[in-house]
Formats: C-alpha cells, structure tokens, sequence
C-alpha cells in the first residue's frame, strides 16, 4: 500500500487531481483483494465523488461495480461470522 500512498501525497502535493481517482480505485481494487474491506470501501466512495465530478460515466460505472462488489463480500463475511455463533 505504501506505493499507493506514495502516488496519493504525490497527486495531492503537486495538485494533479486528474489521477486521484484512478490511484484510489486501484488502491481499493488492492485492498478488496487483501480483505480489508472498510479500507477499500473509502478509497471507492472517494473515487467515485471524483469520479462524478469529472462526469465521466465509464469510471462512475467501473467504481460502482467494485462498490456493488464490496457490498457483496461484506454480505458473505457477515453469514459466515454469524454461522460460527
């Protein structure tokens, strides 16, 4: 994740907004594949309020997706934690 934050302080320092989105998105699409899930979910929400500000409905899709994606394994980890009861 470093890296990710590398290019995040880079983007914020250096005011190059115009890939904000993309860094978030893929630093969530990370964090979703290693399991941390709330994480992921900001770097998504953020991505996709950016993501409306550009107006660009490709990306606001694309975030939207891994969001719905999320909400899924939330979902599933939750049944399993309350199976284990």
């Amino acid at each position: 994740m470093d890296k990710f934050n590398v290019a995040l302080y880079l983007c914020k320092a250096n005011k190059i907004v115009e890939y904000l989105d993309f860094v978030l998105q893929h630093k969530g699409k990370c964090l979703m594949e290693l399991a941390i899930l709330n994480e992921a979910q900001e770097c998504f929400l953020e991505a996709l309020a950016l993501r409306k500000t550009k107006g660009n409905f490709s990306l606001i899709d694309s975030t939207q997706q891994a969001l719905n994606l999320l909400k899924e394994l939330k979902q599933h980890r939750a049944s399993i934690d309350n199976s284990d009861i």
